[in-house]
């Protein structure tokens, strides 16, 4: 079996998993808000939220700020550029590396005997180096957003920067 299409896929199964974490928190997070906002919910039933989540008013504030926390340092780990760390760009670096480990035949041959939905196997594409320049340009947009939420985890979150730099973001 080719160890090289296998990795990628194991270290593609983990970030899809820790994406899904990662969003799921974010929900939680977002849910709790809109529990307490009348432009979403209606008035009455905003105002009934209040009282009851102000009966529990430490645990609700402590989960928010948790969830929120959990998010951004999360979603930050997704950027970092540690060597040492499964992140999207060593993920597309290994993934460049050996762009030709990653033919259908490979993805056949990693799911022989697998009971999937035969439609996978027949509209599988084989990753190309376009596929990746695509999503490299697409962080490359997105860079300075990027840099912005590893500083303020960095200054914030994972750390209490005595000397923080004040950047504008709407994390809080």
């Amino acid at each position: 079996m080719n160890k090289e299409f296998t990795k990628l896929f194991s270290y593609t199964k983990k970030l899809r998993s820790r994406y899904i974490n990662t969003l799921n928190a974010f929900n939680v997070y977002d849910s709790i808000g809109e529990l307490t906002a009348s432009n979403i919910i209606g008035e009455k039933k905003a105002k009934n939220n209040v009282k009851t989540l102000g009966s529990f008013r430490y645990f609700f504030i402590i989960t928010k700020e948790s969830l929120r926390c959990y998010f951004l340092i999360e979603l930050a780990k997704f950027f970092d550029t540690s060597t040492r760390s499964l992140t999207v760009y060593e993920v597309l670096k290994y993934a460049e590396k050996n762009i030709d480990k990653f033919s259908k035949k490979d993805f056949l041959e990693y799911h022989k005997g697998r009971e999937i939905l035969p439609e996978l196997f027949v509209d599988y594409k084989q990753l190309v180096i376009e596929d990746l320049e695509k999503i490299k340009e697409k962080l490359n947009k997105n860079k300075i957003a990027i840099e912005n939420l590893k500083k303020y985890r960095n200054q914030y979150l994972a750390h209490d920067d005595i000397k923080k730099n004040k950047s504008k973001n709407n994390y809080s």
